[in-house]
């Protein structure tokens, strides 16, 4: 069976979704459907990290892969992520390649990189070999670049050619706020720089991911066409929030209305 690692590496067609919120119940309900990955985002959602380690444990224990995407630029919180044994850690809002080498550099023990050590629950805690962790996790752990400003095109190519970056994930709400058009994902400027971010990571043979919220199958199927092989769509956070405005809406329907 393949690792999450081959199959980024083999662009396979890869689903996923999102965790905001921080009860277990949820990292064990994603963790039994049929998703490729679980994506846990400590950017922009309240989970803290003993969160984040219970999600991990119960989504991993369960056979699935976990992606983290940590906060920009913060090197002590990805350190602590990296520490728990993340499957893929996502970096957000890349604009060169002297940052992404950076944040690439801080997730690979030397010789390869710069990355502290003090593997944690990566090693079960010292029940595995930290040896063995050490002299491997540059090749196991799959490690993601986010696009989502169009300064990033200007390194676009330099990057694809990194040996330790796996692969980009296109953020299309921040991307379109970067060519002046908030929100209008659709639109002709931002679909231009996603189109011609798609065609230079595929070109470099490389998985090429899109984050969104929408889960309806009109606009999967657009993203899909686009040639993006991964796909992250909907989160626990808004699922919960639609469905239950829609009861609320039955209800007051059907029932309060009577």
């Amino acid at each position: 069976m393949k690792t999450f690692k081959q199959r980024v590496k083999d662009c396979e067609i890869l689903s996923g979704t999102h965790i905001n919120l921080n009860d277990p119940s949820i990292a064990n309900i994603v963790a039994h459907l049929d998703f490729d990955y679980i994506w846990i985002d400590m950017e922009h959602s309240y989970l803290t990290l003993p969160n984040l380690l219970s999600h991990m444990m119960i989504i991993q224990n369960a056979g699935k892969p976990v992606l983290v995407r940590v906060p920009q630029d913060d090197l002590t919180f990805t350190k602590k992520v990296l520490e728990m044994g993340p499957d893929a850690i996502l970096f957000p809002m890349i604009r060169s390649k002297e940052q992404a080498e950076k944040l690439i550099n801080s997730t690979l023990y030397p010789p390869y990189g710069n990355r502290g050590y003090g593997p944690g629950n990566a090693i079960k805690f010292g029940i595995e070999q930290s040896s063995v962790y050490c002299a491997t996790n540059h090749e196991n752990m799959c490690r993601f670049l986010q696009i989502e400003h169009t300064d990033i095109l200007e390194c676009l190519d330099d990057l694809c050619e990194h040996p330790y970056i796996d692969g980009f994930i296109i953020g299309p709400f921040d991307l379109s706020g970067s060519v002046g058009e908030l929100e209008n994902v659709f639109g002709d400027k931002t679909q231009d720089v996603i189109k011609r971010s798609v065609e230079i990571v595929t070109r470099h043979g490389k998985s090429i991911g899109l984050s969104t919220g929408a889960t309806d199958a009109e606009s999967i199927i657009k993203w899909h066409s686009l040639g993006i092989n991964m796909i992250s769509a909907g989160s626990d956070l808004g699922m919960l929030a639609n469905s239950m405005k829609a009861m609320s809406e039955t209800l007051k329907k059907h029932h309060g209305n009577s």
